[in-house]
């Protein structure tokens, strides 16, 4: 009797991506021009870390401008998305805002909703201090969401959505300690210029100095080593103080430090406003 074995090996076919459509972003304290510009780098960049995007100029050739911008004018619609999504064969919308802040940087946000009822699927802002920061910002939110919508079922996302955020490191940190470590040499000098005007204090007490003419020099050095001390005590309080001001205050805040000499001392003062 023959045996016939049979092997059967099943495919398992790959997931199929997921399509999104840009709907552009708007822009806010930027020219308008560059509301273009940014939704075909945003595309660009889905598309780049996997995604299929049917970019922005993609969708002006295929709905028309007209008919483009009546969509985008109600883009936060579930319906409008619906329709978008359905024109396009897509499974989701890209939408955005760049604005420009008046305190100086910009502000990126950008989402992909789902084409069924416009409910979001994956949500990024971003925060940059200029333009080209601004464009790795979105770069990297868009790889992030690419992520999000490439890795596993993304249809999970409809009850979770998914959330990121970038923003700019901050250097006020650095700025905030700068005066107390300014503050530290200070004291450090100052400390050497008490502990060598003492040493010549003690030549003076001595007397054995060969003319009157090198006792004087001496007796200036120590003088002047005194006054060192004082201003460098004076500029170490100082940093100590301005560090405690930006601290309480905010680096952000109008602190400002103020120092003068005065006959036989020094004064320094802050001023600013609490946040």
């Amino acid at each position: 009797m023959l045996l016939t074995t049979v092997c059967l090996v099943l495919a398992v076919a790959p997931p199929i991506p997921f399509k999104a459509a840009s709907a552009g972003l708007s822009v806010t304290g930027v020219p308008a021009d560059r509301a273009e510009f940014y939704s075909e780098y945003v595309a660009q960049q889905l598309v780049a870390s996997g995604l299929q995007v049917v970019t922005p100029k993609e969708v002006q050739n295929l709905l028309g401008l007209e008919r483009q911008r009546q969509l985008l004018g109600c883009a936060d619609s579930g319906s409008c998305v619906a329709e978008i999504a359905s024109a396009l064969g897509a499974d989701g919308v890209v939408q955005g805002e760049v604005a420009r802040l008046e305190s100086g940087g910009y502000q990126v946000s950008l989402k992909v909703v789902w084409s069924r009822d416009g409910r979001p699927l994956s949500l990024f802002s971003g925060r940059a201090v200029d333009e080209p920061g601004l464009l790795d910002v979105m770069g990297k939110g868009a790889a992030l969401i690419a992520k999000d919508l490439t890795d596993g079922d993304w249809v999970r996302l409809t009850q979770a959505p998914s959330t990121h955020s970038i923003v700019p490191k901050s250097t006020s940190g650095v700025l905030t300690w700068a005066p107390a470590a300014a503050g530290v040499v200070a004291l450090g000098v100052g400390i050497f210029a008490v502990v060598r005007s003492g040493a010549l204090a003690g030549q003076l007490h001595s007397q054995t100095f060969l003319s009157e003419g090198e006792a004087r020099a001496v007796a200036r050095e120590g003088s002047a080593l005194q006054t060192t001390s004082v201003v460098m005590f004076a500029v170490a309080a100082a940093g100590l103080v301005t560090t405690a001001a930006l601290y309480f205050l905010g680096s952000s805040s109008d602190v400002k430090a103020q120092f003068a000499l005065l006959p036989g001392g020094a004064a320094f003062a802050v001023t600013g406003v609490l946040p």
